[in-house]
C-alpha cells in the first residue's frame, strides 16, 4: 500500500456529507498528494467511484465513497441524514465492494473506502478494521469542513 498521510483522528462532527461531497473530498484530497484523477462517478453514475493513478505511476487506486445523507432529488428522503440502520447498511454495501475490488484487482491496484466522518460510520468501520487491514483497504474518512483523514 502507498504511504498516505496518517491525521490524528478525525473530529466527529454532526454535519453530515453526502456521497457526492465525499467524492469530491477525496479527489482533491489525492490530487494534493500526487494523484491523477482517472475517473469520479456522481450518485447518478454507475462504476468505481474514483479510479486515480498512483503516485508511483505503478498501478491505480479505486475508491468506492459513500455518503450519509441521500443526494438524489426525488427520493422520498432527500437531503435527510441517515439513521443508523442505513449507516449499518452503507458500510456492509461499501465493504462488500471495496473487499470484491480487492479480490478482482490487478497486483499493483490499491483499494480504498471514503466515507463521512461521523461517530455511527465510525463505529460500524473500527468493528471491522482487522478484515479491512488484511485486506489492504484503506478507509477514509471526510469531515465536515472536507478535510480527509485516514481510518
Amino acid at each position: 500500500m502507498s504511504s498516505f498521510p496518517v491525521y490524528p483522528p478525525c473530529a466527529i462532527t454532526e454535519n453530515v456529507l453526502d456521497e457526492n461531497e465525499v467524492v469530491d473530498a477525496v479527489c482533491i484530497y489525492l490530487e494534493a498528494t500526487d494523484h491523477k484523477i482517472i475517473q469520479r462517478c456522481t450518485t447518478n453514475d454507475e462504476g468505481i467511484d474514483i479510479i486515480a493513478t498512483l503516485p508511483s505511476g505503478s498501478g491505480r487506486l479505486l475508491v468506492e465513497a459513500r455518503g450519509g445523507k441521500s443526494s438524489k432529488p426525488g427520493i422520498p428522503r432527500f437531503g435527510e441524514t441517515y439513521r443508523k440502520p442505513e449507516v449499518f447498511d452503507r458500510v456492509a454495501k461499501g465493504f462488500y465492494t471495496a473487499a470484491s475490488m480487492s479480490a478482482s484487482r490487478l497486483k499493483e491496484d490499491e483499494v480504498a473506502l471514503a466515507y463521512p466522518d461521523t461517530p455511527w460510520f465510525r463505529e460500524y468501520l473500527l468493528a471491522v478494521k482487522p478484515a479491512l487491514e488484511l485486506l489492504s483497504i484503506a478507509v477514509y474518512m471526510v469531515r465536515e469542513d472536507k478535510k480527509v483523514c485516514t481510518l
